[in-house]
């Protein structure tokens, strides 16, 4: 027989197990890099999805045209000759993070006029943002802002990755196939 003493004990572990859980979630998340800052947003690509030539390497968050974007995380926008030129032509924002390993990629926006003049004037030296304050652009004609982090090796949708975001979609397989050197062998389809 549990006595009550054994029960407060087991119930006082329990509680200590979901704060730690909880405060690493809680610790480890970054904001998303749209407006509101917390809080799930739509996601109309995922990371590993098969795109007729290859796999998806990031999230896209589904923002219209013109919605403002802002670094995730405290960073440093990699800034050598030319940069400013190469975030403007090809529509995107690289940050590295500032207190560990690895890069956000911010792609399909059209670059702000400020930050992309100030690169150019520190051409050579890094140059430091700050979560959700930094202006880094605003989403393009593609109406939706392609993110990645580590250059599409980890999911942003993660635990510990975008604050709070919940994936309600259910799963729907529509075709199973099979290929064995190129050939296709076998298909199911439901």
């Amino acid at each position: 027989m549990v006595t009550k003493k054994a029960n407060k004990a087991i119930l006082l572990n329990l509680l200590v197990v979901a704060i730690i859980i909880m405060s690493k979630t809680l610790l480890w998340s970054y904001q998303w890099p749209v407006s509101p800052f917390v809080g799930a947003h739509p996601i109309n690509g995922t990371l590993g999805e098969w795109r007729e030539t290859h796999l998806h390497a990031g999230v896209d968050i589904g923002r219209g045209t013109g919605t403002e974007v802002y670094p995730s995380v405290d960073g440093l926008i990699p800034n050598p000759l030319g940069a400013a030129d190469t975030y403007q032509n090809r529509h995107f924002i690289k940050v590295l993070k500032k207190k560990e390993a690895g890069n956000f990629e911010y792609i399909h926006i059209v670059p702000d006029t400020t930050l992309l003049n100030e690169l150019r004037s520190q051409e050579g030296q890094d140059y430091q943002v700050t979560a959700g304050v930094t202006l880094l652009g605003t989403v393009d004609d593609q109406n939706h802002l392609h993110f990645e982090e580590n250059d599409g090796a980890l999911n942003p949708l993660r635990v510990g990755g975008l604050d709070n975001y919940t994936d309600t979609a259910r799963t729907y397989v529509s075709t199973l196939e099979f290929f064995r050197q190129g050939t296709e062998m076998h298909r199911y389809n439901w």
